[in-house]
């Protein structure tokens, strides 16, 4: 598994649509190693999307997005 982590991570153009979203929600642009322990944190079934379809998928930036936005809540 981590493997895959690890490919999607190493693909800019898929990190930097994941870090795009996870800026929209906390204003912040964050390294990619922060963004891999925010993917770590995420539900499983959203983890299950990206790895599935990728990080730039719009399903699971959306999923990401409502995650998140609940969780500052």
């Amino acid at each position: 598994m981590n493997s895959i982590i690890d490919d999607m991570f190493n693909d800019p153009n898929e990190w930097h649509s994941f870090s795009d979203c996870v800026t929209n929600v906390t204003d912040k642009s964050l390294s990619k190693e922060e963004l891999r322990s925010i993917f770590n944190t995420l539900p499983r079934q959203v983890q299950a999307i990206a790895f599935a379809w990728g990080l730039s998928d719009t399903v699971f930036r959306d999923e990401v997005y409502t995650f998140m936005v609940k969780e500052r809540e």
